[in-house]
């Protein structure tokens, strides 16, 4: 798991403790500004994507794409592909030059 993706985590765990404070307000007698909506929008999201159900039917949905025929498992895995690397490439990049300039500075 690299650094990135402990981010993405820690920043998940933001949007569910914000939106369970927003849950516990009453909000018959709190009218719940823009931002409060969104907030529990995006922590009603999350659940959802990750309840067991939602992932089953994510899972059956990425089978049936790899057991259909050539032409659609290849835009499938070309998709994927082109996001991972993309993806790591960049992030990797920064990593490895600020590992690499961390090293020069403690070097001298």
């Amino acid at each position: 798991m690299t650094i990135r993706e402990n981010v993405d985590l820690f920043r998940q765990r933001e949007t569910i403790s914000k939106g369970q404070s927003i849950e516990k307000l009453d909000t018959g007698k709190i009218k719940l500004t823009e931002d409060q909506q969104a907030e529990l929008e995006d922590m009603t999201g999350f659940k959802q994507r990750s309840a067991i159900e939602s992932q089953r039917k994510q899972m059956k949905k990425s089978l049936k794409e790899m057991q259909g025929s050539y032409a659609q498992v290849y835009d499938s895995v070309s998709a994927i592909s082109s996001r991972s690397e993309f993806y790591y490439s960049y992030y990797i990049l920064w990593d490895a030059l600020l590992f690499m300039l961390t090293g020069m500075a403690f070097y001298k």
